[in-house]
């Protein structure tokens, strides 16, 4: 599971990535703050084949099979907590999500206003009310 720098084109390519799955809420600026253009980006392939993307060590972005498809980290989704759509969940529920186990139904909080719209293969991130950054 070594790894290896970037090139400056594929630190082009990562950025294009990363301000897609980002969505709106992020512009090429605020994407300077944590992925500079001219970043030293290091790729870490991990042994299940997913690869992972840091800078100064902080991994930022992973690709879950090696086929193109990032995602951003926690850390990533802590520099910008409203970039993905949230879930909420309770705070005895976040171990056990952490610890591996799935999220059913019941650990969800369902906002007063509904719950958000979402498809069945969108990103999202969960949460605990009255803390803005995602744990998962």
């Amino acid at each position: 599971s070594g790894g290896h720098a970037l090139k400056g084109s594929d630190v082009k390519k990562l950025r294009k990535s990363a301000l897609e799955v980002l969505g709106p809420s992020v512009s090429e600026e605020d994407l300077n703050a944590i992925l500079p253009s001219k970043a030293d980006v290091q790729l870490v392939k991990m042994s299940n084949k997913a690869i992972v993307f840091t800078v100064a060590n902080q991994p930022l972005f992973f690709d879950p099979d090696g086929k193109g498809h990032v995602f951003p980290t926690v850390y990533t989704l802590w520099a910008f907590p409203a970039a993905v759509k949230s879930l909420l969940t309770f705070s005895e529920v976040s171990p056990k999500v952490l610890g591996g186990a799935d999220l059913m139904l019941p650990g969800v909080i369902v906002p007063p206003a509904g719950m958000p719209e979402f498809a069945a293969d969108e990103m999202m991130v969960l949460r605990i009310p009255d803390n803005p950054y995602p744990f998962a």
